[in-house]
This record gives C-alpha cells, structure tokens and sequence, in this order.
C-alpha cells in the first residue's frame, strides 16, 4: 500500500467508498470537492483505492479536512493514519479543522486534534 495524490480518475473508486459507508455523498460532490480542494489516495499493489482523504485551504492560515474514508475490509491498517499525515504535511503550518465522525473520532485524537 502506497499513499499519493489523488486523481480525477479516481473519483468514481472513492464514491464508491463513501457509499460502503452509506455516506450521502455522489459523484458530483465528489468532483466539486476535489476541484476545490487537495487529495490523497492509498491504493494498494493492484491499484485499488483503499481510502482518501482531502483538505482544502483557507488562506495561508485555516484549512480544512475532510473525506476521510478507508474500504472496510482495510480498516485497522493504519491506512487512515497515513492518509491523515499526508493531508498534514501538505497544508504545511495551517492550523487545520475537521468534521469527525464517531468512527473516526480516535483516529484523529492520535493525529492531534482536539474537541
């Protein structure tokens, strides 16, 4: 597994993530987002998605993060804690927020952040 850029090609792989995790997200909420915003994907040594993530700047100073979603049957692999450091390290010294969901509330304690 190797995390990298994502790509526009990707997107019909990544909504069918968040659809796995019956997120309500479609294909052009996808596009809007990673048109607006930067992404990361894990993929595996076949080239399949595993997981994204995205985050999207505010100025120099604030950014988001969002779309964080890893297949099921990858969970626990430290894939979303890869993801969540690559997403990190891009936004450079931004103070970064996010939306957590309950599934992903420990994943970023161990990133971070904070309620």
């Amino acid at each position: 597994m190797h995390v990298r850029p994502l790509a526009a090609a990707d997107l019909p792989a990544a909504l069918e993530l968040t659809q796995l995790q019956k997120w309500s997200h479609r294909l052009d909420d996808w596009e809007l987002h990673f048109r607006l915003g930067r992404g990361f994907g894990a993929v595996d040594d076949d080239g399949r998605l595993l997981g994204t993530t995205l985050w999207w700047a505010y100025g120099d100073a604030f950014g988001t993060v969002g779309l964080v979603v890893v297949h099921p049957d990858a969970q626990g692999r430290g894939i979303g804690r890869k993801l969540m450091d690559a997403a990190i390290a891009d936004a450079g010294d931004r103070t970064l927020r996010l939306c957590a969901t309950q599934a992903g509330l420990e994943l970023y304690r161990r990133c971070g952040f904070v309620a």
